[in-house]
């Protein structure tokens, strides 16, 4: 079922929180506050949502193919199994999400946070980590080349082979 921007906010006001399988391709939701609420399987593609606070939300299996997500707040959302391939997530925050299983191919995640985020077996091809926070970050049996994590912050992460970097502090 395709639904508007407006439905969505409209029902989001009235308290529901569940937009499972939902159709929003190409929906506007940028500054937009749905946290914890539930877009599992729904159709994001090419989405934009700037600015955007999901704190606690559920993607799982969710399609957020190109979709555009500068700065938002992700928090603890979780993106079990969602395709985030081709998605602009510069300067996003995904502090403890999950991200187990994700399709992150050519994701741009320039300057995020993904303190404390699960991304075992995630896929990060040519995934752009320039700068990116993965402190604590647990990426078992993720596909990434190590050249992707020469400019990221690493601390406690685990790296793809199950070994952890950690920070010698003197």
């Amino acid at each position: 079922m395709t639904v508007s921007n407006l439905d969505i906010l409209q029902r989001y006001a009235e308290g529901h929180r569940s937009f499972n399988n939902l159709d929003l391709e190409a929906c506007n939701l940028s500054l937009q506050e749905l946290t914890h609420a539930s877009f599992a399987n729904a159709n994001l593609s090419n989405t934009i949502l700037h600015g955007a606070t999901f704190i606690g939300t559920s993607f799982c299996q969710a399609n957020l193919k190109a979709a555009g997500l500068i700065a938002g707040d992700l928090t603890g959302a979780n993106f079990k199994d969602a395709d985030l391939s081709d998605t602009l997530l510069t300067g996003s925050n995904f502090s403890g999400a999950d991200l187990r299983g994700a399709n992150l191919k050519r994701a741009v995640l320039f300057q995020a946070v993904l303190r404390g985020a699960n991304l075992r077996e995630a896929d990060l091809t040519e995934a752009d980590l320039r700068e990116a926070d993965l402190t604590g970050a647990d990426l078992s049996g993720a596909q990434i080349k190590s050249e992707a994590l020469e400019e990221a912050i690493l601390d406690e992460t685990i790296f793809p082979d199950g070994s952890i970097v950690s920070l010698e502090q003197p």
